[in-house]
């Protein structure tokens, strides 16, 4: 018997949307906030300790993201 591909919307579609907005999301709060990464821990410097772990972490976030990304266009096709 063959099985009918289904082109609905399903609870995994929405769920793969939620979790690549929520990955761009982490890598926006990792790579421009201080929220996930404090920028200095002395307060009053204005020289920024994190600077370089804060990027790679935010590139490799958006990376995956844009990974799942296309593994949902690519499924629903």
């Amino acid at each position: 018997m063959k099985e009918e591909k289904k082109n609905g919307i399903t609870f995994k579609l929405i769920w793969n949307i939620i979790m690549f907005v929520i990955y761009l999301g982490i890598a926006y709060l990792i790579a421009f906030t201080p929220v996930l990464l404090p920028y200095n821990y002395r307060g009053n410097d204005p020289h920024d300790d994190f600077v370089i772990p804060r990027i790679v972490l935010g590139v490799g976030v958006t990376v995956y993201a844009l990974f799942r990304g296309y593994r949902l266009l690519k499924e629903r096709k």
